[in-house]
């Protein structure tokens, strides 16, 4: 799968290329929009990055918008990711093809100035990824293998 992230976020940036790495994804990052874009299978745009959302909805299979939890969302055109995510988020929208590009969820009222992941503190240079499915991997035991006998009289 071919993947491009159009992102200025640092954190957004190290949370979707950690998980696209994980799956063994091509990947590839832009702070910005250009022109020259060749064809993915996904993009993704965060919200804080402008582009022109209708032109990469042309050059994608899937196009994911990074918004945050307070933006409107109804008039994009796109399968949105709310942030802050979490990378088994992001993974869970690659993996399933079927999700509702605007599937509801209920939050808390909230003011305008109240931030409810203020107090949340992500360190990403010690996140492990390693407890997520690895695609390019073999589980043997799961497959009922450990039943077969390679004896001749089986």
């Amino acid at each position: 799968m071919k993947i491009l992230l159009l992102n200025e976020n640092p954190v957004v940036s190290r949370l979707v290329s950690l998980s696209a790495k994980k799956m063994s994804y091509d990947f590839e990052e832009l702070n910005a929009y250009s022109e020259n874009l060749g064809n993915y299978d996904v993009i993704v745009v965060d919200s804080d990055t402008p582009a022109p959302l209708k032109i990469l909805k042309e050059k994608c299979d899937r196009l994911i918008f990074l918004a945050p939890r307070n933006q409107n969302v109804e008039d994009i055109d796109a399968q949105i990711l709310q942030k802050p995510f979490l990378p088994t988020d992001f993974l869970n929208l690659l993996n399933n093809k079927d999700i509702n590009k605007h599937t509801p969820i209920d939050l808390p009222m909230l003011s305008n100035d109240e931030n409810p992941y203020a107090d949340i503190s992500l360190d990403l240079d010690n996140l492990n990824l390693d407890d997520l499915p690895d695609e390019n991997s073999l589980d043997i035991n799961s497959d009922g293998m450990e039943d077969l006998s390679f004896d001749d009289d089986a």
